[in-house]
């Protein structure tokens, strides 16, 4: 028979770890704090990598801005490689967000000055929380983009509500986003024709200003207010003829009138700064004319340098950006004002025009019918000033859309 070893204490060795294993006072606990320790581990990690991907949602937006900035300012002629850096790098700066911490190396660039094409990346590193305590203080991140410029040419058209509802902040906050749209899409010097941006101002009727007699057949009388045109051209874009002309309106238009396509971005700052509010709310006249300012069958009444551009081109587009706070409440024709901008809407659709709607503080109404007027994703809801802006901000990118690719 084999001699047991012995412990120090008498007990054979198997007996000791026997009454080892069986006694389990304090186990539990130790094995609660590793497992809590390994589950907080996994907790810090998975918060952090949520919080790194939405920097790096952020920060790609940016590049892709920055890369279109910087292809646009290309596409121009002349620019050095250190003003395309410079361009880019103040539009990252200006779109990236501070939610979650981080930090960002200086991009590098590439360019084909032939192709006109601009290639950026970036790295960044976000402060981790929990992953610290394990020992990863800060997590990396990159985001590349590349911009072509497209020769696109852009004919816009702003339908801007002036109506009494928005007194106050409200038209301020109007003026910031409308300017912050031009800024974004139209040429700061004021030498590229590519894109040009008309206005169309509207409250209870629309101030046809220097164009009402052509768009009336009358001379004015004082005011040049108008409203909508009746019988079979009602909801088309034929240019003021016998049959279609506008109607007189009441006195009580708004004091800016319409403007017509221009690349001139003072001209068209200076006029939305003078924008004052008042008056009730026939959204289908400035949608009408918003359309008119775009259709190349009015080009005989606009100035030679506001003469709208052909359908049909790919290389041309139209759009309208639809803007209102209210429903449309006020109508000079037998169909209500809703129906009839409904019908502007889905015609100019059908002609190719982008559509573009916010809604700014709008009741469900209005909010209801800019959803059914806009072209698919064309659709903005704001409540505040800053997602007004946003919303322009927004549209601006998308009407500059150069070809990215990642």
């Amino acid at each position: 028979m084999k001699t047991p070893i012995i412990r120090a204490n008498g007990e054979p060795c198997s007996e000791m770890a026997r009454r080892c294993w069986s006694d389990r006072r304090g186990n539990v606990a130790m094995l609660f704090a590793l497992g809590a320790t390994v589950m907080l581990g996994f907790v810090g990690v998975a918060l952090d990598f949520s919080r790194a991907v939405l920097v790096r949602a952020s920060v790609q937006n940016a590049l892709d801005a920055a890369a279109l900035s910087a292809a646009e300012l290309q596409s121009r002629g002349g620019a050095s490689l250190g003003e395309l850096r410079a361009a880019a790098a103040a539009m990252l700066e200006g779109n990236l967000t501070d939610a979650v911490p981080h930090t960002c190396a200086a991009p590098t660039m590439t360019r084909d000055v032939a192709a006109g094409r601009v290639s950026l990346h970036v790295a960044c590193e976000t402060e981790t929380t929990l992953s610290a305590l394990f020992g990863f203080a800060r997590l990396g991140l990159a985001a590349s983009s590349t911009a072509q410029y497209a020769p696109t040419q852009l004919d816009v058209a702003m339908m801007l509500d002036v109506t009494g509802s928005m007194t106050g902040q409200k038209i301020a906050d109007l003026k910031d986003a409308a300017k912050l749209l031009v800024d974004t899409v139209v040429d700061p010097a004021g030498v590229s024709e590519d894109v040009r941006v008309a206005l169309a101002p509207f409250a209870a009727s629309v101030n046809a200003g220097a164009y009402f007699q052509d768009a009336t057949n009358q001379a004015p009388a004082g005011a040049t207010c108008v409203t909508e045109r009746l019988g079979a051209q009602a909801y088309t874009d034929a240019a003021p003829a016998a049959g279609a002309w506008s109607e007189v309106g009441p006195g009580n238009c708004p004091g800016a009138s319409i403007f017509p396509l221009s690349n001139d971005p003072d001209a068209l700052k200076s006029r939305i700064d003078a924008f004052t509010a008042g008056g009730q709310t026939a959204g289908h006249l400035g949608v009408g004319w918003a359309r008119y300012l775009i259709a190349p069958e009015w080009s005989g009444i606009w100035p030679a340098d506001s003469a709208p551009m052909p359908f049909g081109d790919p290389q041309k587009v139209k759009a309208v950006i639809l803007m209102t706070d209210g429903a449309f409440n006020i109508e000079y024709a037998p169909a209500s004002s809703a129906d009839q901008a409904t019908q502007h809407c889905d015609a100019m659709k059908a002609d190719g025009v982008v559509v573009y709607a916010v809604a700014f503080q709008a009741g469900a109404a209005a909010e209801a019918l800019l959803q059914d007027c806009a072209s698919p994703g064309g659709y903005f809801q704001a409540t505040t000033g800053a997602a007004l802006r946003d919303a322009y901000r927004s549209i601006g990118m998308q009407l500059r859309r150069l070809r990215i690719s990642r």
